[in-house]
């Protein structure tokens, strides 16, 4: 079972995790083989934290700058060096009001970084 909704600054020890999440940064990369792959930044007010997905293009005309997104991902290891892979990435519309707190808040949308760093 995945670890639900922790801070991005703690998900580098574990196996999953799942939760919601801000768009921070999309880009399109090509893999070695020439298959084509994203690496979507997610943010919270703790970390920023690359996640990868081959399988977006269903949701990618949805896809805006700090948008609210609920992730499913797993670590993966790859030539020694761990990296995310979203098993799952659903774009929303409003976060679920149980799940809304100031620790989503991206810090890098904030007008004073000061302003998340001691939520």
């Amino acid at each position: 079972m995945p670890s639900s909704q922790p801070n991005l600054s703690a998900v580098y020890g574990l196996s999953r995790f799942c939760g919601f999440y801000f768009l921070t940064g999309l880009i399109a990369r090509i893999k070695n083989d020439n298959r084509p792959y994203w690496e979507i930044t997610i943010q919270d007010a703790f970390d920023s934290v690359a996640i990868y997905s081959s399988a977006i293009e269903p949701i990618i005309k949805q896809l805006n700058p700090f948008m609210p997104l609920q992730v499913e991902c797993v670590r993966r290891q790859h030539n020694g060096k761990y990296y995310f892979l979203a098993d799952m990435i659903n774009p929303v519309i409003d976060i679920p009001l149980n799940r809304r707190h100031a620790d989503l808040i991206p810090y890098s949308a904030a007008i004073n970084s000061d302003d998340v760093s001691h939520v």
